[in-house]
């Protein structure tokens, strides 16, 4: 057996034991103290036939578990509603509904089949870890889509996309959260624009459109992806442009544009309470309350910190080193960057402009976690590649076989 394929086996077991040893920890933990109240309450009123608002409460199910199991509440012990406090609202109404739609299916077969709360919170979790794990795995054929389009990428550099992103998923993470749609929306959209590239067919072009739309129906975090997205379609698009595909883009972006605009119209909350939930987050999450030192090293900490397998265990400064190379790789192999992977550009600027925006928001827009990488997981590609580069730029210039 070949080198290259032991080290594609070798990768391929490690994705597996990951995946083996994060469905463990998911199932093993109680309530999330990450929203997971209001995001099982959301499918919860989805699956009772309503749309959740904001100033709703909980319902009496998620509360009921938490007072005949308190071991498996966020707190540990018994509280009643005013208790709860925040948690005993529908917060997380906020959110668009597609990610919650899609888990209502299997959430109503439970409750048919009487299956309790917590153990359907279990599936759920499980399902949506799923996924996730069918996102990051859609990396495999994007990366051999930018292969066709003529970059030399070995499939043990895509295995390790996948790896890496399966490495940072289940930190506090473990519980139901909208942004575990993302990757697979936004690696889906990433795959549309690489095969428009090899093949400008309007299809692409269309099922492109339509999965950013879709992932800013499961996340509106996502809109962070949309300049980094548009920039990689946009030069191949206006080659291609006709009256025909600029007009079906634009109805497919104006029809979506006005269901999140009814949604938000049709379900508004009652004013009082959603004023208070808006002023709790505000008070609590002000702005520019964090330096960029500190900003940095929360972020990297949320993203690489591995609570399934060591919680004591954390990454973040493997990764402030290997962004380190992968930045002096670039200075010095720029020639080769430019001649063979030119699209590692693409990428480093995408970084750039995240960082930068992330830091103008969390210095003036308060009520919110900029620096909470959960909300960002649709972008889990660009950090791989911003730390790990230089491999590929190692490779094209010295034509090493491990491909």
């Amino acid at each position: 057996m070949s080198s290259k394929k032991i080290i594609t086996i070798c990768l391929y077991l490690l994705c597996l034991t990951i995946i083996i040893l994060s469905v463990k920890f998911i199932i093993t933990q109680k309530w999330s103290n990450i929203d997971e109240y209001a995001h099982m309450d959301y499918i919860e009123k989805l699956s009772n036939g309503k749309m959740p608002l904001m100033s709703d409460k909980i319902c009496n199910e998620i509360y009921l578990n938490t007072l005949i199991h308190p071991e498996k509440s966020v707190v540990g012990l018994q509280l009643n509603r005013e208790g709860l406090g925040l948690a005993n609202y529908s917060y997380q109404a906020q959110h668009p509904p597609l990610y919650y739609s899609i888990l209502t299916i299997p959430n109503l077969i439970m409750k048919e089949l009487r299956v309790p709360i917590f153990s359907r919170l279990i599936v759920l979790r499980i399902i949506s870890y799923i996924l996730f794990v069918i996102g990051m795995f859609m990396c495999l054929p994007m990366f051999k889509l930018l292969n066709n389009l003529g970059f030399v990428i070995p499939k043990t550099y895509a295995l390790g996309c996948v790896l890496f992103g399966l490495l940072i998923a289940t930190h506090e993470r473990f519980g139901l959260g909208n942004n575990q749609l993302s990757p697979l929306l936004i690696n889906g959209a990433l795959i549309m624009a690489l095969r428009y590239y090899q093949m400008p067919k309007n299809k692409y072009l269309y099922t492109f459109i339509l999965l950013i739309c879709l992932s800013l129906f499961s996340s509106m975090a996502n809109v962070f992806c949309l300049p980094i997205l548009f920039l990689i379609m946009i030069n191949k698009y206006i080659k291609n442009l006709t009256i025909k595909n600029f007009i079906i883009v634009t109805l497919i972006m104006l029809i979506t544009s006005g269901l999140f605009v009814s949604w938000k119209l049709i379900f508004v909350p009652e004013q009082e309470m959603a004023n208070f939930i808006r002023a709790f987050f505000e008070v609590n999450i002000p702005a520019n309350i964090l330096n960029l030192k500190l900003f940095v090293t929360i972020f990297l900490n949320d993203m690489f910190i591995q609570s399934f397998i060591n919680p004591k265990l954390n990454l973040a400064y493997a990764f402030y080193v290997l962004f380190s190379v992968n930045i002096i790789f670039c200075i010095l192999y720029f020639t080769t960057l430019l001649k063979s992977q030119k699209w590692l550009l693409v990428v480093l600027l995408s970084i750039v402009y995240f960082i930068c925006t992330l830091w103008f928001l969390n210095t003036h827009i308060k009520g919110y976690t900029w620096v909470a990488f959960r909300h960002y997981q649709g972008l889990i590609p660009f950090f791989y590649v911003s730390c790990t580069g230089f491999i590929l730029l190692l490779h094209s210039k010295y034509k090493t076989k491990y491909n």
